[in-house]
C-alpha cells in the first residue's frame, strides 16, 4: 500500500522535529496499522483491549525510531512491520496462539457418512503440536 502525499509530508515534517505532524501521521496511518494488528490478534481473549495497547506501543516505537526511516514511501510497510512484531511479542509473552486451538472437536461434529481418515487427523494434531513446540522453545523475539 502506498502512503498518501499527506502522510509522506507528515512523515518528513515529523522526522525533522515538527511534533504537530505526528497527529497527521497518526490520522493517515491508523486504519492501516489497526488492520495489521487486528489480523494477527482477532480471536484472542480481550482482543479489543489488546489491539488498543499494541496500537499505542506501535506508535510509541514509530515516534522513537522515525529518524531511522530512510524512505517516506515505505512508511506504511515499516510501521506495519513494527505493529506485527509487537503482536507476535505479545502472543509469545502471553502464550496465546492464533494458529492453534487447544480444544478441537473434529470427531464430535462428523456424521457417519463423512469421508475422513483418522490417521490424517492425528497427523494434523501432531503437526500442530510440533509447531506449538517450535514456537514455545525455539523462536526468539524478533
Amino acid at each position: 500500500m502506498q502512503p498518501t502525499e499527506k502522510l509522506k509530508q507528515a512523515t518528513i515534517e515529523y522526522k525533522s522535529g515538527n511534533a504537530e505532524a505526528f497527529t497527521i501521521l497518526y490520522e493517515e496511518s491508523s486504519k492501516y496499522i489497526y488492520t495489521c494488528i487486528y489480523k494477527v490478534m482477532s480471536g484472542n481473549d480481550n482482543a479489543n483491549d489488546t489491539i488498543c495497547d499494541i496500537m499505542q506501543d506501535t506508535y510509541i516505537e514509530i515516534s522513537r525510531y522515525i529518524t531511522q526511516l530512510e524512505n517516506e514511501e515505505k512508511f506504511l510497510s515499516w510501521a506495519g512491520t513494527i505493529a506485527t512484531r509487537k503482536c507476535y511479542a505479545y502472543l509469545k509473552k502471553n502464550k496465546k496462539y492464533v494458529l492453534l486451538h487447544e480444544e478441537d472437536d473434529t470427531f464430535e461434529n462428523l456424521s457417519d457418512d463423512d469421508n475422513i481418515i483418522p490417521e490424517e487427523v492425528m497427523q494434523n494434531k501432531e503437526k500442530q503440536r510440533l509447531v506449538r513446540e517450535i514456537i514455545d522453545n525455539e523462536l526468539t523475539e524478533m
